[in-house]
């Protein structure tokens, strides 16, 4: 390899790494409700790392989980920055508040007229705060 593309792949390195920088969040949701261990925090980032309840040392999601969080908060980016704010039908158990850079979406589980994606996003909080973090619910 010559000199000039040595010299080069630090400054590669740094762009591909970001810097050392930590990746920007996609969601943080907050997770509320009636059921046992219902109370949760949930941050996302983009490099794939989940942040539990504060925690600040962030756990490493899968691959899989890291692709669908990024579909759900893109199929929720219009109802984020129209501040999307869906009442609690008969008989919630849970409810949801995700704050993504477009902004923040409210429902429950049980509201109406939810967005498919708020079903998903609140499948992979349950996945992701049992697998990931170790939580019961």
């Amino acid at each position: 390899m010559s000199r000039r593309a040595l010299a080069i792949v630090p400054v590669l390195t740094a762009v591909l790494t970001g810097c050392g920088g930590e990746a920007a969040d996609l969601v943080t949701v907050a997770r509320t409700g009636d059921l046992p261990a219902a109370e949760l925090t949930l941050r996302v980032n983009d490099g794939g790392f989940a942040f539990c309840n504060g925690a600040e040392d962030g756990r490493r999601i899968p691959d899989q989980d890291l692709l669908e969080v990024r579909a759900a908060v893109t199929d929720l980016e219009e109802e984020a920055a129209e501040g999307l704010r869906l009442a609690p039908g008969p008989k919630s158990l849970l409810r949801y508040e995700a704050e993504m850079p477009e902004g923040t979406v409210a429902f429950a589980d049980t509201s109406r007229r939810q967005p498919k994606a708020t079903y998903e996003l609140a499948a992979l909080t349950r996945r992701i705060a049992k697998g990931t973090c170790g939580l019961p619910r």
